[in-house]
């Protein structure tokens, strides 16, 4: 008898829903609750892919060996699981040769799709994602690896995979934040091009994680960068529903 994989829903705003459905979102980072890490002698962390965590050369209560305990529990799920996307939607009506028909639109491109679970479709009014129930989720996302790391140590490499662009985070308005070094917005008032000539730095325009940086706070808040909280970070591939 095959044994049925779990899935769990996520939220995704629309701009990272656009992300997902381009195939530039690869990484999402969720702020890890309830769980108190102390930063031990040894640094760094470590994938959770399945594997012995013993059998990675990690010795036995270092800070490596406790994230890989931890990750090994990640509410998101684990390698091999996957998660269903939730995202803002309305129920859609459909006029078919004369029959009607129901269906379900998403605010992220207006995209439609019939499905038969919409049922009645009287009211057309749009829905927070956290409504979305499962019948009408469009994305199945299935985990590859899960890892525990601090907020800041994100690479450039994966803040282009959280769905970035250089120095802009999906839905903000192009030169929305300064840089850090050089205090000059993405194009300066004659609205051309420049480069920074500082160390990239938190909000520097010229790099990926400036533009995850200023994503972050945007959905956290501000000062949610410099607080460089504990996060999940889970990577993913598009799955087949």
């Amino acid at each position: 008898m095959e044994t049925q994989v779990k899935a769990r829903p996520i939220i995704f705003s629309g701009a990272m829903v656009r992300a997902l459905l381009a195939g530039t979102k690869t990484q999402t980072r969720r702020i890890i609750k309830g769980i108190e890490i102390v930063d031990g002698v040894v640094p760094g962390t470590i994938t959770y892919t399945g594997k012995n965590c013993y059998g990675q050369n990690i010795a036995p209560g270092s800070l490596s060996d406790r994230l890989f305990g931890i990750a090994s529990n990640c509410p998101y799920g684990q390698p091999g699981e996957r998660l269903w996307v939730r995202e803002t939607w309305r129920k859609h009506y459909y006029g078919n040769g004369g029959v009607n028909a129901p269906g379900v639109m998403y605010a992220a491109d207006n995209a439609t799709r019939w499905t038969p679970e919409a049922g009645d479709f009287s009211d057309e009014t749009w829905r927070p994602s956290i409504f979305m129930p499962r019948w009408a989720s469009r994305i199945l996302l299935e985990i590859a690896a899960v890892r525990c790391e601090r907020l800041q140590d994100i690479s450039e490499a994966d803040a282009k995979a959280e769905g970035c662009q250089i120095g802009i985070a999906p839905g903000v308005v192009r030169g929305a934040l300064p840089c850090v070094n050089c205090g000059r917005s993405q194009r300066d008032h004659s609205g051309v091009a420049f480069a920074c000539n500082g160390t990239a730095g938190v909000f520097c325009p010229n790099t990926y994680k400036g533009g995850y940086a200023m994503l972050w706070e945007q959905i956290n808040g501000p000062q949610s960068w410099a607080a460089n909280p504990w996060v999940w970070v889970v990577e993913f591939k598009r799955a087949e529903a």
